[in-house]
């Protein structure tokens, strides 16, 4: 977190940009529908998510175990 700031510190450059207002309102009626479908399909996923990273976690320590 301190490397990030002291980074931020010492290398900020000026940037000259302009976003125009009608894109970024564009981009943010399509970027939150689809946050909201990721996070609710987490959500009902979740205990199938949760059992393929145990069954990952399975192999690898059985995997290491066999090569020890």
């Amino acid at each position: 977190m301190v490397k990030t700031a002291l980074f931020l510190l010492v290398f900020a450059v000026p940037v000259y940009a302009y976003t125009d207002p009608n894109a970024v309102g564009l981009a943010s009626q399509i970027l939150t529908p689809l946050l909201i479908l990721i996070s609710a399909a987490a959500t009902f996923l979740r205990k199938q998510i949760a059992a393929a990273f145990g069954a990952l976690v399975r192999r690898v320590r059985r995997e290491r175990s066999d090569a020890a």
